[in-house]
């Protein structure tokens, strides 16, 4: 349950679903893109001897805010799951899990 911007408890908030969602979905084509770059931002560990000037575009694109991006719908998902009311009685303590530990 996270608060949307409507202010509504009860609905997530999408546009930070979505943009999860492509951000990940597009970890696809920069690693595979990355097997035909090498450059300033150095040699991925597995290589192709033919290089690609427009898959090399792509990889610097990328390169340039992706991790970013990542980390802060991170953030945000960590931020909106704190606003929500404790789990007490919920959850399980993990000892439960683990009767030996």
């Amino acid at each position: 349950m996270i608060i949307s911007p409507a202010g509504n408890p009860h609905e997530r908030a999408l546009d930070l679903d979505w943009a999860r969602l492509i951000a990940v979905l597009l970890l696809i084509p920069f690693h595979a893109a990355a097997v035909f770059y090498s450059g300033e931002l150095g040699v991925f560990y597995v290589v192709n001897p033919q290089k690609s000037a427009a898959l090399a575009g792509l990889v610097q694109f990328l390169y340039q805010w992706h991790m970013p991006l990542l980390f802060f719908l991170a953030g945000s998902a960590c931020w909106h799951s704190l606003q929500l009311p404790p789990l007490s009685g919920k959850l399980t303590p993990l000892s439960c899990v683990h009767p030996g530990a």
